[in-house]
C-alpha cells in the first residue's frame, strides 16, 4: 500500500479577463512512502489529511492523502499514482470555487434592483447598523436611477446616504470604482473589506464586490457619532462591515 500527499488548489477555466483579480497557482506535490504497508488486492481512494482540510478548507488548497493498494510496477504503476492523483484534483477543482473566480459569472446590472442591493435599505440591515451605532436610523424610501439603488438613513444629529451601484462586468466595476474614488478623493486604502475598499477623503467608504460598488457616504454625520461616540469615519467603516455580512449570508 503507497500513501500519496498531493496539495490540491482550485484551477478555474475560465480566461484571466473574466474572473477579476483571482490568482493562479500551480500544483505542488509532496510524496510520502509507508516502508511498513501491506499489499492487499488493488483498490484506490483519497481522502483528506484531517478534518480541517475537508470541506471550505479545500476551498483555497490542501494536502490531501491517495493510497494506493496493490502493487503494480515501473511505468504501469507510476501511470496509475498520476492518473488517480488528476481524477480527485479535477473533482476538487470543478466542485470547490474560490475568490473572484468563483464569481466568474455575476449577474449583470438588470431593469430592477438585485436582492443583494435591496439589502441595504432593508429592516435587517437597520437593525444590525443600530446594533453597532448604537443609533437607530429612519431610512428613506429607496431610490432606482441608473442602475443606482440608494436610501438616506437619518438620525437626530445627522445622516448618512447608502448606495449600491450595479454594473455588468468586471472592467466596468473597476472602472467605476476607481472614478468614484477619484472623484471623492482617497484617504487610505481599507484592506480585508470585499475585492477593494478605500475611504475617502470625507471619511466615507467605498467597497467594491463582484460586479457592484457599495458607497457608505458619511458627509452628513458629525464628526462624533454613535454610542458609544466614535468617529464618522469609523462609523462609516462598521456599516461597511455590516452590509458586505448580510452580503456574505452572516
Amino acid at each position: 500500500m503507497e500513501m500519496v500527499r498531493i496539495w490540491v488548489h482550485r484551477v478555474s477555466s475560465a480566461s484571466s479577463s473574466d474572473r477579476g483579480d483571482a490568482p493562479t497557482r500551480p500544483f505542488g506535490r509532496r510524496r510520502e512512502r509507508n516502508p511498513d504497508a501491506v499489499l492487499e488486492a488493488p483498490t484506490t481512494f483519497a481522502t483528506p489529511d484531517s478534518a480541517s482540510d475537508s470541506g471550505a478548507s479545500l476551498r483555497s488548497g490542501g494536502y490531501v492523502t491517495v493510497i494506493r493498494r496493490g502493487s503494480p510496477s515501473g511505468a504501469r504503476g507510476r501511470v496509475l499514482g498520476a492518473l488517480c492523483a488528476l481524477v480527485f484534483v479535477v473533482a476538487v477543482c470543478v466542485a470547490v470555487p474560490t475568490g473572484e473566480a468563483a464569481s466568474e459569472a455575476p449577474l449583470p446590472a438588470g431593469r430592477t434592483p438585485s436582492t443583494i442591493a435591496t439589502m441595504i435599505c432593508k429592516p435587517k440591515a437597520r437593525q444590525e447598523i443600530a446594533s453597532v451605532l448604537g443609533e437607530l436610523a429612519t431610512v428613506s424610501h429607496p431610490t432606482w436611477v441608473h442602475h443606482l439603488y440608494s436610501c438616506q438613513y437619518s438620525y437626530p444629529t445627522g445622516s448618512m446616504v447608502l448606495s449600491v451601484k450595479e454594473l455588468s462586468s468586471w472592467t466596468q466595476t473597476k472602472s467605476y470604482f476607481r472614478t468614484l474614488a477619484k472623484q471623492m478623493g482617497t484617504s487610505q486604502v481599507i484592506n480585508g473589506l470585499g475585492q477593494a475598499a478605500i475611504e475617502t477623503s470625507d471619511g466615507s467608504i467605498i467597497v467594491r464586490k463582484d460586479w457592484k460598488v457599495l458607497l457608505v457616504n458619511s458627509a452628513g454625520l458629525p464628526p462624533k457619532f454613535g454610542q458609544p461616540i466614535t468617529s464618522s469615519q469609523a462609523a462609516a467603516q462598521s456599516v461597511a462591515d455590516v452590509i458586505l455580512g448580510c452580503w456574505d449570508g452572516d
